[in-house]
Parts: C-alpha cells; sequence; structure tokens
C-alpha cells in the first residue's frame, strides 16, 4: 500500500463524491473527476472523465477513496471537461492518450515541471524533450506561431481547432503532418512562405480539413502520401501534383468550393484540362472533379475506365454530365451533394449504380436510365427532386431507401420483369400518386411502401402473377395495392359491370311505372 503523501485529494473528506458503492467498485469520481483503478496495477488510477464545471481543472498525484491511496498515472482520452480554461497536469501522469484535450474553451495546458515525461511551454503540451508537440490548446491565444526546431513531429489533432491561429512556421525536421492536426483552424491563412517543408513525406487524414482560408499551399518535391479528406472543406483554389507523389485517398479535396483546378502530372496522376486522374497504363479513373471548376457541361474522356468514390462530392457549377463509355460502375457516393446537377442519363455500359451515388441533387430534375444498369444500390437517389422515374427491364435490385425523401416524385414505372426491392424504398415521396410494378416476380421488403406520408393516396400496381409477403400491409394510408385491370372503380372488372347493368334494368322498369 502507498504511503499517503501531502499533495493528495481525500474522498471521504468531499461531501460531493461517489462513495465508490456504484455499478462498477473500480470506479469513483473526487470533485467531478472520475477515476478508474488500473488492473494490472492495483495502487494506480487513471482520471478517466471529467465533470467539473470549474474553469481552472487541476488533476491532483494522488486520490484517496475509502481510506486508500492511489497515484494517478493516467488520463483517458474521455477526458472531455465542460467549459475549462486551463488543466494542470501533476508529476506523476506517465500516459495521456490520443486526442485528450480537444475543447473548444481550453487556453493553457500547465505540466508540473517534476514530470519526467511530460512538459509544457507557452501553455502548450509537448513531450519532456519538447521532440514530440502533443497539443495547442483550442482557445490559445496565438495568431504567429513558430514551432521549435526540437520539435520532429506533431501529435494526431495537434493544432485542431485553434480558431486565432493565422499563421505558422514550420521546421524542416518534420516529416509528416499527421491526422486532424489543422482540422478546424479557419484562420489559417499561411504556412511558411505557402509551401510545406521540404522534409515532410506525408500528410494524414484530414490534416487541413475545414481550413477555409488557406487559399494557396504548394507541396514538398518528396511528398508521396496523402491519406483520406486531407484537404476536405479547405479553401484551396489550385493544387500541383509534385513528382513524387503515389497516393491520394478518397475525398481528399471534396467540398473545396474554391478549387479550380490541379496543375501538373507525374506517373501515377495526370490532370486533364484541370481535373485529376489516376494513371492506369493509359486507362484512367477520375479521381476529383474540382468543386469550383467552371462550366455547366462536362464530358469525360472515352478512355475513362472508373471513377473513384466521392470524386463529383459537392461541385457547385456542374449541371450536366456525360459518362464515359468505358465506365461500367457509378461509385458509392461519387455525386454526393452535387447541388447544382440537373440532368443526368446513366448509359447501358453502366451496371450498378453504388450507395448514395447521388444523394443530396436537390436539384437533379431530370434522370434516365438506360437499359444495361443491374443494381440500384442504398440511398442511390435520396433527396433528388425528380418527378418522374422509370425503371428498365434489366435492373434486379433496388436496395433500401433508393428513392427516400425525393419529395417530387410523382409517378414511378418499373419494368423489371424480376425484381428484388428494398425497405423504406419510396419513403417520405410526399408527392408520389403512383408506383407501377410491370414484372411478374417481384419480392417486396414488408417496409418497401412504408412511410411514403402521402396527402393522397398513392397507387401500387403490380400484375396479377405477383405474390405478395404475409407480412406487407395492405391497410396503411399511404398506399393501396391493386392489379392491373382490377383497379377499385366498378366499371374496371366484371362485377363492376354486372352492378351497373342491374342498375341501369332498375332504373329502366322504374321508368315504366
Amino acid at each position: 500500500m502507498l504511503t499517503i503523501p501531502l499533495d493528495y485529494v481525500d474522498a471521504d473528506d468531499d461531501d460531493d463524491s461517489d462513495d465508490g458503492e456504484g455499478d462498477n467498485p473500480n470506479e469513483f469520481e473526487i470533485d467531478g473527476i472520475s477515476y478508474w483503478i488500473n488492473a494490472e496495477d492495483p495502487d494506480t488510477v487513471r482520471a478517466n472523465q471529467c465533470f467539473s464545471e470549474e474553469k481552472d481543472i487541476v488533476i491532483p498525484p494522488y486520490v484517496t477513496n475509502k481510506g486508500v491511496t492511489y497515484k494517478v498515472v493516467k488520463i483517458t482520452s474521455n477526458f472531455i471537461c465542460y467549459e475549462p480554461e486551463t488543466i494542470s497536469i501533476p508529476y506523476t501522469v506517465t500516459e495521456i492518450e490520443e486526442s485528450t484535450f480537444i475543447c473548444s474553451t481550453l487556453r493553457e495546458i500547465n505540466v508540473d515541471e517534476d514530470n519526467l515525461v511530460y512538459s509544457s511551454a507557452d501553455g502548450i503540451l509537448y513531450d519532456k524533450g519538447k521532440s514530440l508537440m502533443i497539443k495547442c490548446p483550442s482557445a490559445a491565444e496565438i495568431e504567429t506561431f513558430i514551432v521549435p526546431v526540437t520539435v520532429t513531429g506533431f501529435d494526431v489533432n495537434c493544432f485542431r481547432d485553434c480558431q486565432s491561429l493565422i499563421s505558422i512556421w514550420i521546421p524542416n525536421t518534420i516529416y509528416m503532418i499527421p491526422k486532424g492536426a489543422f482540422e478546424g483552424c479557419t484562420s489559417l491563412a499561411r504556412i511558411n512562405d505557402d509551401r510545406l517543408p521540404d522534409s515532410v513525406r506525408m500528410i494524414g487524414r484530414s490534416a487541413f480539413e475545414g481550413c477555409t482560408s488557406l487559399e494557396k499551399l504548394d507541396m514538398p518535391e518528396n511528398l508521396v502520401y496523402i491519406e483520406e479528406e486531407a484537404f476536405k472543406g479547405s479553401g484551396l483554389k489550385s493544387f500541383s501534383i509534385n513528382l513524387f507523389l503515389g497516393y491520394i485517398g478518397v475525398g481528399a479535396f471534396s467540398y473545396c468550393n474554391n478549387l479550380e483546378r490541379f496543375n501538373d502530372s507525374n506517373s501515377s496522376y495526370i490532370n486533364i484540362g484541370g481535373v485529376l486522374f489516376v494513371n492506369k497504363d493509359n486507362d484512367l479513373v477520375l479521381h476529383t472533379y474540382p468543386c469550383g471548376r467552371e462550366g455547366d457541361i462536362y464530358t469525360m474522356p472515352d478512355n475513362t475506365t472508373g471513377l473513384m468514390n466521392s470524386s463529383f462530392t459537392g461541385t457547385n457549377h456542374l449541371k450536366e454530365l456525360e459518362l464515359s463509355p468505358s465506365v461500367s460502375v457509378i461509385t458509392n457516393g461519387a455525386f454526393v451533394n452535387c447541388k447544382s446537377l440537373e440532368k443526368i442519363t446513366i448509359p447501358g455500359n453502366i451496371y450498378m449504380i453504388g450507395s448514395s451515388a447521388f444523394y443530396g441533387c436537390n436539384n437533379l430534375k431530370e434522370l434516365e436510365i438506360k437499359e444495361g444498369v443491374i443494381k440500384i444500390d442504398s440511398f442511390a437517389f435520396a433527396y433528388c427532386e425528380m418527378e418522374n422515374v422509370t425503371i428498365p427491364t434489366t435492373v434486379k435490385y433496388i436496395e433500401d431507401n433508393v428513392f427516400t425523401d425525393c419529395t417530387s416524385l410523382k409517378t414511378v414505372d418499373i419494368n423489371s420483369p424480376t425484381l428484388d426491392i428494398g425497405g423504406s424504398a419510396f419513403a417520405y415521396c410526399t408527392s408520389i400518386t403512383e408506383i407501377n410494378f410491370y414484372g411478374t416476380e417481384v419480392t417486396f421488403d414488408r417496409c418497401t411502401f412504408e412511410m411514403m406520408e402521402n396527402e393522397e393516396q398513392a397507387i401500387v400496381s403490380i400484375t396479377k402473377d405477383v405474390t405478395l409477403p404475409d407480412n406487407l400491409s395492405d391497410f396503411n394510408s399511404d398506399y393501396k395495392i391493386v392489379v392491373f385491370g382490377e383497379r377499385p372503380y366498378p366499371w374496371e372488372n366484371l362485377i363492376g359491370v354486372f352492378f351497373c347493368a342491374l342498375v341501369i334494368l332498375l332504373l329502366l322498369r322504374f321508368m315504366r311505372f
């Protein structure tokens, strides 16, 4: 058992503390901080969560619960305070989990000078030797910052959400800009002389995401790797492909509203008219169509054989697109939130429309799907604005929520002889009045027609050979299922004809009298 030092906090003297008799006997709370006893070392605890509303949070080196004293050795990533301005870390802490201090109000992180693992300077958290910069607090009042030359690396989310940061100088000792390093730094406008240092080889996921003021940033010649969403939503106006760049992740430049073009090419990537392609033995895969590229209409090169996921995501000006005859799949999320897209024809060389392919294209009013398409994946046309849709005979699968929230959709004609259609395919299509299934082998999900929420009851027409599942409700007020030739009007079936003839005879007999 540990000897109780002078600088400890005793739960028994704290009227507001948890007495340890809760659901987890290895957890207790003192002064608004939750501690967990470490199973591998029961004399130590980790500071797990902070519930305190104090502005200045002080983590003690030792805590006592029920007469037992524990050494505080770790701070977990769950340690998220209410609205702290400063956090003080004791000399006993030897481990701080990744991304621990992401808090919009935090101005300073201070470390006890006797700590052997961590240190601080000007309110910024470092390792002891100041070779790793761990966290610059989000609310630090720093507009210009020069990274110390001792620093050889940044931790994940190092400068994340530093709203005041306008410019930074990064030394030539940094080889990687890690995940989320400058994410959400909306004021950041300049890095070095608008160029990353020559030492940088890799840019991590979301490293510059949301840096809306960053309009210009040249890449070092030796950069080889850019991860997914690295520059998502940034203010870049152009991007030049350096000689050794061998990988650019999906969505690296999505929602870059000011991005007008890509420049230069190398053996892996090529720009054609400012549009970025992956070069695969003279076969092209369209990687990114710049969101800010001018022009209403775009025609893909004929030797384009594929699209990357999110390749057109968030484009601002594109209204009409002609797909390459060599493309066979529209990939997942390829056209998500293309707000200006008004017209698209899916040619017969496409056999699959991927999940969320046109999700959120809320100006898409004209959709033509040619014979050849086999599968339409989930949410493919959700939140679009077509009034009429015709599904060709080749389609065999319509997955869940394909037309969810297409509030302008009125009529759907589905010509597939054999079809499997998923749940909520027409959910919240509030204007729909007619869905016609002309196939003979149609498999419905029990929720296929649920949640249409129409003001006017929709008519779902099927052929007489179609067998409905037992659990498909035919009494939902949103729709009525009928068989072609047997609509609920008396003159459309034999019983109705007989009834009408009887009425006429009775009328004639009455008139004789």
